[in-house]
């Protein structure tokens, strides 16, 4: 995987952390092509990575004086863009022909290969998540049908250079209930370490005390989880006492019906994203 040149169209934040674990891992940094139109973030990506630098978009694809043409195309831009890049790319992508991943949320696979041209293009969509940004994330991926098991390979090497658990999906609809659960996660997770803190704070612990073991309880109990030697459930009830302080926590949590009020808020963001790939898609 490390002697294919991987083109990105797009170099911000999931880019930038994408390259840097790439490099981390010992990929040659020159075979990894960016464009990015805004010229001082280019510029950093090139400085801290050594990376090579297009001038364009179809550039970046078919070559430039440095490198050969792309084996791998990365699209990382923002949704409401995507259409406009992909047309704009559209015969570099039908010339090369390479195996296309797309971490644009919401975008469907059959509207990107519409874009470009190219009815059989092999393209993997992915959900990642901003812990992606440390090297930390969690991703989802589907492959159309026209990726191969060595593309499928060389998507799964690539995406777990910034994601800790990365994982499959049969069907394309699924990666709108990745969103809602881990691409949206993340502000989930934040959301209940706001409201620890703020419960505590009205019971008289002072602000920087009780964001600090709000944080570190969370994190510590994802580590705990992420261990993988018991799941969710076998170590809550080891931390629940018979009518102990953490039992009663939880018999008002099912009071209030916490688990269903989980799952609406899963299902609303899963149907979000169906909703943004059914707009974008007509566009």
């Amino acid at each position: 995987m490390s002697s294919e040149v991987i083109a990105f169209i797009g170099g911000g934040n999931m880019a930038t952390s994408l390259i840097g674990g790439l490099v981390s891992t010992g990929y040659d940094s020159k075979k990894l092509v960016v464009y990015e139109p805004n010229e001082v973030q280019a510029n950093k990506l090139k400085t801290n990575y050594n990376i090579i630098l297009a001038k364009s978009g179809s550039e970046a694809i078919t070559g430039t004086e440095e490198s050969k043409a792309a084996d791998i195309v990365l699209f990382a831009v923002k949704p409401q863009i995507i259409k406009d890049v992909a047309t704009g790319v559209a015969a570099a992508i039908q010339k090369v022909n390479p195996l296309v991943i797309s971490i644009c949320a919401g975008i469907r696979t059959i509207d990107l290969s519409r874009w470009c041209g190219c009815p059989d293009l092999a393209i993997v969509r992915v959900m990642p998540n901003t812990p992606a940004l440390l090297q930390q994330g969690a991703t989802g991926m589907f492959p159309n049908p026209h990726v191969n098991p060595k593309q499928k390979e060389s998507a799964t090497a690539i995406l777990s250079s910034f994601s800790k658990s990365s994982y499959w999906v049969e069907k394309e609809e699924l990666i709108d209930v990745v969103t809602g659960l881990s691409g949206s996660g993340p502000a989930y997770f934040f959301l209940m370490c706001e409201a620890l803190s703020e419960a505590a704070q009205k019971l008289g612990l002072p602000k920087e005390a009780a964001d600090g073991l709000a944080a570190q309880t969370c994190f510590g109990s994802g580590a705990m989880l992420c261990k993988g030697d018991e799941d969710a459930a076998t170590l809550r009830k080891k931390v629940t006492s018979p009518n102990g302080t953490t039992y009663a926590a939880l018999q008002s949590f099912e009071k209030d019906n916490f688990n269903e009020i989980v799952f609406k808020a899963v299902e609303a963001a899963t149907n979000r994203g169906k909703e943004m790939g059914e707009v974008f898609g007509q566009q």
